[in-house]
């Protein structure tokens, strides 16, 4: 039984200021009706994404690629310099790219 007693105690101890009184019990209501619409709204607005990924998928484009995207856009110039400076000298050293990209500069027109 000491496990009951506790869980009364912790009961106890989370007990909004006096839920009996009318001023506790109404923000208790907005802020519960507050989160139900909250709630709602995400659930909305999840489905109107999902939608938007179909309708750019069954037009060809890749939704995995838009995701990176969205990703990318949301990071600083800075961050993201960082993170492509990253990828490619993680690539190099898997020999997934040449260490030294040769580009010339020189033109054949002499």
């Amino acid at each position: 039984m000491p496990k009951k007693a506790k869980t009364e105690k912790s009961l106890k101890k989370h007990e909004p200021a006096k839920i009996g009184s009318n001023f506790a019990t109404e923000k208790l209501r907005q802020y519960v009706a507050q989160l139900e619409q909250l709630d709602l709204e995400k659930n909305q607005l999840s489905e109107h994404i999902a939608d938007i990924y179909t309708v750019a998928k069954s037009n060809g484009l890749d939704t995995k690629i838009i995701r990176q995207i969205l990703k990318i856009r949301k990071l600083a110039a800075s961050q993201r310099q960082e993170q492509e400076e990253l990828l490619d000298l993680y690539m190099h050293a898997l020999g997934m790219l040449p260490l030294f990209e040769h580009t010339d500069t020189t033109s054949d027109a002499a």
